[in-house]
């Protein structure tokens, strides 16, 4: 008799441990077009934000003037 192998568990993939924000500051504003806005970010904080990737993204967050960015790993994040 010719019993097909259960199937095997399939683990799922490692997620990358979220990095740190980074503050930057507006460096300069162009409008390109009535609803487009061309928006360049400047600081130390970006040497080594490596090339893009597959899958790679931004987020970006706007605090409020006020807001304490001591970068914790328990700290609120603005909203996003």
């Amino acid at each position: 008799m010719n019993e097909a192998a259960p199937p095997q568990a399939q683990a799922a993939p490692r997620r990358r441990p979220r990095p740190p924000p980074r503050q930057v500051a507006v460096e300069r504003i162009d409008r390109l077009t009535p609803r487009v806005i061309s928006v360049t970010f400047a600081g130390d904080a970006l040497a080594g934000f490596g090339p893009p990737r597959p899958g790679a993204h931004m987020k970006l967050l706007f605090a409020p003037a006020d807001f304490d960015w001591t970068p914790r790993e328990d700290a609120p994040r603005p909203p996003s």
